[in-house]
């Protein structure tokens, strides 16, 4: 039988480990693996190390690590990827900027000029990453698409995944930096809509805008309607966001002078949102909301559309004026 993979939690073990060359914000496989799904390094001795990489939910990889698909294709490799730097995003909005462009360094392509990128990144993806990608570096960085799960790895370059200040204020930095070309929308409370989503939608959502746009001057965006670049330049001049939890509220980093987020939740509370508003120094409020379907069979409950409480919405919003 397959020996299950070895979970690493010690970063003093990682940086032992013969196959890495260990760096403040990124790590050197020698030789490994990369399993795509998890956005996972594994080392030529089957090593993992879940801290390093910022896998903090352990128990959410140990299936994986122990599955006779993934041990079997470290033995079958579906490609070698080399010489080059891994993109550890994908195309969730909150891992693209968070966990992948917030995640590089200059420094990382002092020795490659390859970036290794998931083919589930949209066009309008990567055209912003290579505009990003001119403001880190001034060489040319040629962006490879592969598609698969298991790669083996030699000699590349893969970024450390970490929610430091420091990786999101470089990021913060540099998206101020692009000059988009649009218009500036210069709105600063600004409300993040879900209503074409197909769940964590707001039911009464009409009635909320309307009430907030009684007292303040609140604008309601759709992100998927837009381009990244437009969406950059529609949020930079928010002070105050809303919405319901997602990944459109990511585009708090595009603000130049975050003041506050305020978050609508089903429970239970997902805490991504309220360590990113405390990164960049925004006052941060949830509002728990009443699902539509509390018994529903979703997988996570926090999936449920729901229905916001109008009174602690305007109450958070009046308390912050």
């Amino acid at each position: 039988m397959a020996r299950k993979i070895p979970r690493d939690t010690l970063i003093l073990d990682w940086t032992m480990n013969p196959s890495i060359q260990f760096n403040q914000s990124f790590s050197v496989l020698r030789y490994g693996y990369w399993y795509a799904p998890l956005k996972c390094a594994i080392t030529q001795n089957r090593r993992v190390c879940l801290q390093a990489h910022g896998f903090f939910a352990a128990k959410k990889y140990d299936d994986a690590f122990g599955s006779a698909v993934l041990l079997s294709g470290l033995d079958h490799p579906g490609g070698l990827l080399e010489n080059g730097v891994l993109f550890t995003g994908n195309g969730n909005h909150w891992h693209y900027l968070i966990d992948g462009l917030a995640n590089l360094t200059v420094d990382m392509f002092d020795n490659y000029d390859i970036l290794y990128v998931d083919s589930e990144l949209s066009e309008d993806q990567l055209s912003f990453l290579k505009a990003y990608i001119q403001l880190l570096t001034s060489k040319d960085i040629k962006i490879q698409i592969v598609s698969g799960d298991i790669f083996a790895l030699c000699n590349v370059c893969v970024p450390i995944n970490d929610m430091a200040n420091s990786k999101i204020s470089r990021l913060r930095q540099k998206l101020a930096n692009i000059n988009t070309g649009l218009g500036a929308l210069g709105q600063s409370i600004v409300y993040v809509s879900r209503k074409n989503s197909r769940n964590r939608r707001v039911i009464n959502e009409s009635d909320l805008i309307e009430e907030l746009q009684k007292k303040w001057d609140v604008v309601s965006l759709l992100n998927e309607e837009m381009s990244l670049m437009r969406q950059l330049q529609c949020y930079r001049d928010a002070q105050i966001v809303i919405g319901p939890h997602g990944a459109g509220l990511t585009n708090l980093v595009f603000a130049t002078d975050p003041r506050l987020l305020i978050e609508l939740y089903c429970p239970p509370h997902q805490i991504f949102f309220e360590g990113l508003a405390a990164t960049i120094a925004a006052q941060y409020h949830s509002i728990q909301c009443q699902p539509t379907s509390p018994d529903s069979d979703l997988v996570r409950k926090d999936d449920n559309d729901f229905i916001a409480p109008l009174s602690k919405v305007l109450s958070a919003m009046q308390a912050y004026s």
